[in-house]
């Protein structure tokens, strides 16, 4: 009987530009993001004998196995049922926003201010326009592989998609606050806030009545992604809660749990795509 590291699981992040242009050498290109675990999931790989490896644009997990001498291996560790571990992305180049949708959006010209003998003129470049409101204390991307779209990579490898759309869009915003904290109604005519939890199990909404048409609220809830509404007039939002302040190099958060549908007991790979503008 022995023991190996096998690949359990990997994600990655990537710009359109990697595919539209591929560097020549690969080991000199400075990916755009960066992926590593959070303190909270660097604690449970050290409880699970996992490792991690950086690839571009990413991260590969290698879980540890035994190897019997018929050679039937299994885990010497296995994680829980809906365990769920987070990863932060770092934005490692932050001058790629600038040509990078949904952070920068391309409007159609207005006709009248083409001149009938001059050439059609490019877009109109609105930075932040039409953003999703937010009510945490900053913005940030945010994936989990609840709804995963099977995809097949140019080398025939078998991934799954972390966004909605083929590209990352705006259905990703999120905002980030350190529970507990002070929620800011964005209304004089909210009445209540709900809010449920954002995970493969999920239970009645928390319910947060307004009185006395009270300007804020203070909101002490558990970690995580919480999908929250100000009602009757307010849209629902993702908002992802933390303990601690996020570094300021986090540009976004990714959730993977470990759910009946999609065991962490075969190899995973997820990806995002961000398009260019």
């Amino acid at each position: 009987m022995h023991w190996k590291f096998e690949k359990i699981l990997s994600l990655k992040f990537l710009h359109q530009k990697f595919f539209q242009e591929p560097p020549i050498d690969i080991s000199a290109y400075l990916p755009e993001f960066s992926v590593k675990p959070s303190p909270a999931t660097l604690i449970r790989f050290n409880r699970l004998g996992w490792a991690v490896k950086p690839q571009t644009g990413g991260i590969v997990v290698f879980a540890e196995k035994i190897v019997r001498a018929n050679g039937e291996s299994f885990f010497k560790k296995r994680p829980e049922i809906n365990e769920v571990f987070s990863f932060y992305i770092t934005l490692n180049q932050p001058s790629v926003l600038n040509e990078t949708t949904p952070f920068v959006l391309r409007l159609p010209v207005d006709p009248s201010e083409t001149q009938p003998a001059m050439p059609p003129q490019k877009p109109k470049v609105i930075p932040n326009e039409s953003l999703p409101t937010y009510s945490g204390q900053s913005r940030l991307m945010y994936f989990d592989n609840l709804n995963p779209k099977a995809i097949e990579l140019p080398d025939k490898t078998q991934s799954f998609q972390l966004t909605v759309s083929e590209f990352a869009d705006k259905s990703e915003f999120a905002s980030r606050a350190v529970t507990p904290y002070l929620l800011q109604m964005t209304s004089s005519d909210v009445k209540k806030v709900t809010a449920s939890s954002i995970g493969p199990i999920t239970g009645l909404p928390y319910s947060i009545e307004i009185k006395n048409n009270a300007q804020s609220v203070l909101l002490d809830w558990p970690e995580g992604a919480w999908r929250l509404q100000q009602e009757p007039t307010g849209k629902p939002e993702t908002v992802f809660l933390t303990s601690r302040p996020l570094p300021s190099t986090v540009f976004g958060v990714v959730r993977i749990f470990n759910t009946e549908s999609m065991p962490l007991n075969q190899p995973r790979n997820y990806q995002a795509v961000f398009a260019s503008v």
